[in-house]
């Protein structure tokens, strides 16, 4: 398979409210091994995030949103991003989720944060849980009011056109 390009990924994440810049994120107080490799612990109240206290991933890229996306997690006062976006602080956006009708869609700055070398460091295992949850529940997509009186109308015109043709056929 062919990796797919940033650009190709902001194209899908637009309608969204997403994009993934062109930069790569440090921490320099809160990190495990190399400068790659943030700790991030500034989480939004979410649902994602309840139990959370804080993720690690390698190599994350930085986030913009827009337009209705929510911030899951983000840097602190001395995080930055270097690269041809740089950004810095609670600026540096590394989790956001954006819903849009009855879709949903939750970026993550890393392709690593699941991976086996990560998914037991900090939080992450119950992040993901707590992630593929919030994208699996449908409980908000309710079916509007009207709809459910479209149905009985549907069923009771059916029926009458049944009772028509028995009617019809006994002649």
């Amino acid at each position: 398979m062919i990796e797919p390009t940033r650009e190709s990924i902001n194209s899908l994440l637009e309608s969204f409210g997403i994009r993934v810049m062109k930069n790569g994120t440090d921490d320099p107080t809160n990190r495990k091994g190399c400068s790659c490799t943030p700790i991030i612990h500034n989480l939004s109240k979410h649902p994602i995030n309840e139990g959370i206290n804080s993720i690690i991933l390698y190599k994350p890229a930085s986030l913009e949103i827009k337009d209705k996306a929510v911030v899951i997690a983000r840097g602190d006062n001395d995080t930055f991003a270097l690269g041809s976006e740089p950004l810095g602080g609670e600026n540096v956006i590394i989790v956001a989720v954006s819903e849009k009708g009855n879709g949903k869609v939750a970026v993550i700055g890393s392709s690593f944060i699941f991976d086996n070398g990560k998914i037991g460091d900090m939080d992450n295992k119950q992040f993901a849980k707590n992630l593929f949850s919030w994208l699996g529940d449908t409980s908000k997509q309710s079916l509007p009011p009207w709809s459910l009186y479209l149905s009985i109308v549907v069923i009771v015109f059916i029926a009458y056109i049944i009772y028509l043709k028995k009617k019809n056929i006994k002649k």
